[in-house]
């Protein structure tokens, strides 16, 4: 039943598919020219879907099912670590904004999910047009040296021109946004036969992915690419196997890295790597030290920061077969691991690490036992590794327009997946 919008003399308020169909036009180029705008699209989209709510009386949440429920404890865990931290008030002052994100993203993806047919329409159309113009921009500005975002800089006081592969370092977590963002986008193109149109989105982010030269972007793109190719081989296997490979991974990792320190001493058996590789690998070893001292509970969330200023930089040489490959001043532990596994454990302990993992793994569980098409799911596997290569080697796990950027990207991929199997 579609409810009749809310009517002021000369006007109506908007439906919720306007504020939805706003975050997913604008997500793409925010991400690009100014991605800490996410959360600002993040919560104006949700107030806007509460507003509705309110005024039309439609439901909201529903009831408090499963997910919503696991969000809620694993922030009750974050709120409690407050009691064993090593700076209780940082760790209460953050979790606030974290339980805001998580609302307002789980208030988007239960709006998607709950559209009309004409709704769906509309969230289905700017979607797919959002992504496409992200994408040509990103492909202008990597063409032209980030012309416009060199501009907008100047503007508001900064730099109007940089030098070297700076104007290129501008563009990467825009860059990463639609890595992900793709993914819905063509789901939606090849429930409706697009051909052209899919091929056209997914050659936009390869180009804009290969013209960027950045390696979180191509090692996501292509492992999300690869996964996606194997879901479609197996799929029989994956709601078994998947879950099983994502909880292995998370653990793994750093316990992967606690057996390689002191790290030094494996460079040589390593292949070579480029210097943003070394510098990450120290920042690795460094995180499992501090893993060590407290693995089980850890040091309480949001603790990296202050883990890091413990800390002063330090100039660092590494040697590989007896070449100097790296030389550079290193922060042993600079804001956040830049890797969500590691930040979690060091943060929450074993115990944090396994509930992440379990919430993981129960997502793709899910996702399986939907009404969506294959391919749709083979897409969504790929959006999930494509997502967790780059939780795994760049950003703050709780940095909040990484964690909006994730919940807008899970909003249009819940929609898509549901959409698909629609007539």
């Amino acid at each position: 039943m579609r409810f009749p919008p809310y009517r002021v003399p000369g006007a109506k308020f908007p439906d919720r598919s306007a504020f939805l169909s706003a975050a997913c036009l604008l997500a793409g180029p925010v991400g690009l020219f100014a991605p800490k705008g996410l959360t600002v699209l993040l919560v104006a989209a949700a107030l806007g879907v509460i507003a509705e709510s309110l005024i039309t009386r439609r439901p909201l949440l529903g009831r408090l099912d499963g997910w919503a429920l696991y969000l809620l404890l694993f922030a009750a865990l974050c709120a409690l670590s407050a009691v064993w931290a090593i700076e209780p008030a940082r760790t209460l002052r953050t979790v606030p904004s974290i339980i805001a994100v998580f609302f307002a993203g789980l208030v988007l993806v239960r709006a998607g999910l709950g559209l009309d047919r004409e709704g769906a329409a509309t969230l289905e159309r700017f979607l797919i047009i959002g992504v496409l113009a992200a994408l040509l921009l990103a492909v202008f500005e990597l063409l032209t040296g980030a012309w416009i975002s060199l501009n907008l800089r100047g503007l508001v006081g900064g730099p109007a021109e940089l030098t070297g592969d700076a104007p290129k370092r501008l563009l990467n977590n825009g860059i990463t946004v639609l890595a992900l963002l793709t993914w819905p986008a063509v789901c939606l193109t090849v429930r409706d036969g697009r051909v052209a149109a899919t091929i056209l989105l997914a050659g936009l982010l390869i180009a804009a992915v290969c013209l960027a030269e950045a390696d979180v972007g191509v090692t996501a793109a292509a492992i999300g690419g690869a996964a996606f190719l194997a879901s479609g081989l197996l799929r029989r296997w994956v709601p078994a196997f998947v879950p099983a490979l994502v909880v292995l991974a998370v653990v793994a990792a750093p316990l992967l890295m606690i057996s390689f320190s002191p790290l030094q001493r494996h460079f040589d058996e390593l292949p070579k790597l480029s210097g943003s590789a070394y510098h990450r690998l120290l920042i690795w070893d460094a995180t499992s030290d501090l893993i060590q001292d407290r693995p089980l509970l850890g040091h309480g969330f949001d603790a990296s920061r202050a883990l890091g200023a413990r800390v002063d930089p330090s100039v660092v040489e590494i040697h590989r077969r007896g070449e100097m490959v790296y030389r550079g001043l290193v922060h042993p532990l600079p804001l956040h691991p830049h890797n969500m596994a590691l930040q979690i454990w060091l943060e929450l302990g074993l115990a944090g690490l396994l509930y992440f993992s379990g919430l993981v793994a129960a997502l793709v569980i899910s996702v399986w036992r939907m009404t969506a098409t294959p391919i749709a799911r083979d897409l969504f596997l790929g959006m999930l590794v494509s997502g967790t290569v780059v939780a795994f080697t760049a950003y703050g796990a709780w940095q909040n327009w990484w964690q909006s950027a994730l919940w807008i990207c899970a909003m249009a991929m819940a929609f898509s997946l549901k959409r698909s199997s629609e007539k």
